[in-house]
């Protein structure tokens, strides 16, 4: 019984080590239900705090997706730069409450006790959709990790430990993954480069009239500290 124990700590911490080090990368981590009932939450979210569009800081020209959030605080950018507010930037309504569902994938996933209080839902809405590279860093406590959910048309996803396009690594992200940045992991550069075309759409076949054929969501829990 004894030796059994040993083993389970010992895989336990060795585990810890390895989500410390390296970002991860959780292929078909979702079935089909889960993505679902993700695909409902959003739904009710939107009818209360609808997409827009950021817009790039220096430039002010807007992003080639649309945001909106959920929880208590919400991440925007606009000419004033990239930070948190308490209010969707276009109807001044506080942004809905975080559903429960999304904490179930956070304590499931994240390897973390705190919990996020603030989820980014990015709505890439064709193939000609993207995301630059860049690293999450406006959350102010850094050790607590970020979990993002991929949810509709497949997309080519890069990342590393470098802005130098050459070094990064790129892997295809499915409907139903996950990625963590955690530890070592937590400000790797990140972007997501291109939407491929899927013969089936989750989102679509879901809901058509909302979600175009290739739109692809991302769901992004954070825990955003204010400054003291």
């Amino acid at each position: 019984m004894q030796k059994f124990v040993y083993k389970a700590i010992s895989l336990y911490y060795k585990t810890i080590k390895k989500i410390k080090k390296k970002m991860q990368i959780i292929c078909n981590a979702l079935n089909v239900g889960n993505q679902e009932n993700l695909i409902s939450d959003v739904l009710k979210i939107i009818k209360s705090a609808p997409f827009f569009f950021p817009r790039l800081p220096r430039w002010n020209k807007p992003f080639r997706v649309c945001i909106t959030n959920a929880g208590d605080w919400g991440w925007v950018s606009d000419k004033s730069g990239f930070r948190y507010v308490k209010k969707h930037p276009e109807t001044g309504k506080v942004w809905p409450k975080m559903p429960a569902n999304f904490f179930k994938i956070w304590k499931k996933f994240s390897c973390s006790n705190i919990l996020p209080n603030s989820c980014l839902i990015n709505l890439y809405k064709n193939t000609d959709s993207r995301l630059g590279l860049h690293q999450d860093k406006n959350e102010n406590d850094l050790s607590v990790p970020v979990l993002t959910i991929s949810v509709g048309s497949e997309c080519i996803f890069n990342y590393g430990k470098t802005k130098e396009i050459k070094l990064l690594k790129t892997v295809n992200l499915k409907t139903g993954s996950v990625v963590l940045l955690s530890g070592d992991s937590r400000l790797d550069y990140h972007s997501v480069s291109k939407i491929l075309k899927t013969k089936e759409n989750i989102l679509h076949n879901h809901s058509p009239y909302i979600f175009p054929r290739n739109s692809r969501l991302s769901i992004t829990l954070r825990k955003f500290s204010e400054k003291n």
